[in-house]
């Protein structure tokens, strides 16, 4: 084997790596894609198991801590998407959310808020504004996070203010 058979060879190794890590990204793009199994009222996160209530805007409105909290105990005994158990996500849920959006927008290659993403992605209704978690900020049981859907942080509220709700399966 001549040296300029081998640099042909060795190119031509290199380019098939190189086609064949390509396909692997788009087959992971793709999967990702996937990710979510969507019913009528629930959408589900193949990954974590987690079940969240499609409709990102379900009560019509922002609601206070206590209206929200009086909201999912009315869904809970309306049995609502076949579930008894709803709740406040936990931060680290809407973290695996913004994480799932993060991932979308790297996709599409322009810059699209949470909202966006999720309603494009099986969810409806998502508001771009802040919704409620169930984490508290330090020991203070006034103050909550809650997640923009704008620009993906999470900030402090007080739960006398409104947020939008998306309730989870199990309150996780």
């Amino acid at each position: 084997m001549t040296v300029q058979t081998r640099g042909h060879l060795v190119f031509g190794i290199i380019l098939v790596l190189v086609l064949v890590g390509s396909i692997t990204s788009t087959a992971m793009a793709a999967d990702e894609s996937r990710r979510l199994v969507v019913s009528e009222q629930t959408v589900r996160d193949r990954k974590t198991g987690t079940v969240w209530v499609r409709n990102g805007n379900l009560p019509g409105k922002e609601l206070t801590w206590l209206d929200a909290q009086a909201y999912l105990k009315t869904i809970n005994q309306k049995n609502y998407g076949g579930y008894q158990d709803w709740g406040f996500p936990s931060k680290a849920a809407l973290e695996e959310l913004q994480e799932m959006c993060a991932a979308a927008d790297n996709l599409a290659g322009d810059r699209k808020t949470c909202a966006e993403l999720l309603n494009k992605n099986g969810f409806q209704n998502v508001q771009e504004g802040l919704y409620w978690s169930s984490s508290k900020m330090g020991r203070n049981n006034f103050i909550t996070y809650a997640w923009s859907t704008i620009d993906g942080t999470f900030k402090s509220i007080s739960k006398e203010q409104a947020a939008n709700l998306l309730p989870v399966h199990g309150g996780r």
